[in-house]
């Protein structure tokens, strides 16, 4: 009988990797109980039902192998120790170091003694993924309906599936910071239409929804309609909404200043506000709509001052 766990881990192996683990002692803590067996167990019972089987290489697949197991440092000394060209994207090298020096190439890859998922294998690794497919489908229509309890219980199911120790920082959102995320409006994206504003709230309030498992592809080539892309605006959208409830819990703590703090490599304008001291009541809203940093937009903030004046 296998877990949920056991179909992450096999995800491992969708292309050629060693079979052993790298883990210190917390990550294999954390695994042993996920999987009820410790990971070496989990991988020889996987090994035995066929479903992780030793990677032979071959024409076909030796490429996609020496791209799995070796980053582009270690692929440029093994063109260098082949008084070979260095330049290039990772693809390049690796095919320059085939055509070079293929039959070397796939003894080492062979001795390696490498494992990668059999047919069947690929169908148990598919489970995790397709329960997150099902989790984003479900989420994004609780979160279209406004029902943001039932879009956050869908994310923990594949936690609690999951089984892994859960640490007090990966706490779930509240329905009442997925209601914010849904409804401010940041000065700074001025100028985005309302379906351009309702894509990104229901990507971002799926990010804090999902964490860990938050799907990537939902502002692939969206037009913003301003300097900012979406991912940067979306992040504009998660800023003022956490700035909102730290502004609300500072109230109901009584905090009456706060002091402007501008992240390093903020832009000019935010950078001169650092430090600045305002009233609870009167500081501007933050993300600033006056911030000109295209690349990563405003990441400023502010922080409670405790000792008021």
């Amino acid at each position: 009988m296998f877990r949920l766990a056991h179909s992450l881990l096999l995800r491992r192996f969708l292309r050629p990797a060693l079979p052993h683990l790298n883990w210190n002692e917390r990550q294999l803590a954390e695994w042993t109980t996920a999987l009820g067996e410790s990971p070496e167990s989990a991988l020889e019972r996987l090994r035995v039902a066929g479903l992780l089987v030793q990677f032979s290489p071959t024409d076909d697949n030796l490429a996609s192998a020496v791209a799995s197991i070796y980053g582009v440092a270690q692929l440029r000394v093994m063109l260098k120790s082949r008084a070979l060209k260095l330049s290039g994207k990772k693809n390049e090298l690796v095919a320059r170091l085939l055509v070079a020096d293929s039959q070397g190439i796939t003894r080492e890859i062979d001795n390696l003694g490498l494992f990668h998922c059999s047919c069947e294998g690929t169908k148990l690794a598919a489970v995790f993924e397709a329960r997150k497919e099902e989790a984003k489908r479900n989420a994004i229509d609780a979160i279209e309906a406004r029902d943001y309890e039932s879009a956050i219980l869908q994310y923990q199911g594949i936690e609690n599936d999951l089984g892994f120790p859960k640490w007090e920082f990966e706490r779930a959102p509240s329905p009442a910071f997925i209601e914010l995320v849904m409804t401010v409006n940041p000065r700074i994206l001025a100028g985005c239409s309302d379906e351009v504003l309702a894509k990104l709230r229901c990507a971002m309030a799926l990010q804090c929804i999902a964490g860990r498992h938050a799907p990537r592809d939902l502002l692939a080539g969206l037009n913003t309609g301003i300097r900012l892309d979406a991912e940067t605006a979306a992040r504009m959208i998660f800023f003022l909404a956490r700035h909102t409830e730290d502004t609300r819990q500072w109230r109901e703590l009584d905090i009456k200043f706060v002091t402007h703090f501008a992240a390093v490599g903020s832009c000019p304008t935010c950078t001169t506000l650092n430090g600045k001291k305002w009233s609870i009541d009167e500081a501007p809203e933050l993300p600033s709509a006056e911030c000109s940093n295209d690349d990563l937009g405003c990441r400023c903030l502010y922080q409670p001052v405790i000792d008021n004046p």
